[in-house]
């Protein structure tokens, strides 16, 4: 009887274990990484709804950026459009909506750099030339002496900040009917 005892205390002793070193092993695993990648390129784009001028930076080499390792999201990336519309507004130009695209690798950069001018250029090569598709953007260009990005370090409490937010799905209700009432015969309803 003792035997048994001391065997039912080890065993739940060691499911506890297991469970402790299973919960461990979630939590590092989920938890994401950020690290420092040698370089990143950008550019940047700044329109307004007040007028019809589109600047594009250059396409820019930031050394030592942070992303995230599991998803390679580049780590404060709303600060380095900040920097952007704070350029804009030191130059007196204060409404204009700012945006920096990011890639990990030159090629892509370049591609997301065509795709974007594309939008706002009256050229229509390889496309139906359409009087409805006719815009009247000027595109101006922003070079290095004009605008430069800078490195946004990320402090040791901004871990978990720029993680993508991903919804969570409600359980669903249980719909039931209502019960109907039970009528026994001859009882008036």
């Amino acid at each position: 009887m003792k035997q048994l005892r001391i065997f039912k205390f080890e065993m739940k002793r060691n499911v506890v274990i297991v469970f402790a070193i299973t919960l461990l092993m979630c939590a590092f695993t989920a938890s994401a990484k950020n690290k420092v990648v040698p370089k990143i390129y950008v550019f940047g784009l700044s329109a307004s709804f007040n007028d019809s001028i589109v600047y594009f930076t250059e396409i820019q080499e930031i050394d030592s950026a942070w992303i995230n390792d599991k998803n390679n999201f580049l780590l404060h990336r709303n600060n380095y459009s900040y920097q952007l519309r704070d350029y804009f507004i030191e130059k007196g130009q204060p409404n204009r909506t700012c945006i920096t695209s990011y890639a990990l690798n030159r090629k892509d950069i370049e591609k997301k750099y065509l795709e974007m001018k594309s939008l706002y250029s009256n050229d229509l090569k390889g496309k139906k030339k359409n009087k409805k598709k006719v815009r009247n953007y000027d595109i101006k260009l922003l070079t290095l002496n004009d605008f430069k990005y800078e490195v946004v370090v990320p402090n040791e409490y901004d871990n978990d900040q720029d993680e993508p937010k991903v919804k969570v799905k409600k359980p669903k209700k249980n719909k039931q009917r209502p019960a109907k009432p039970v009528v026994e015969k001859g009882a008036p309803a």
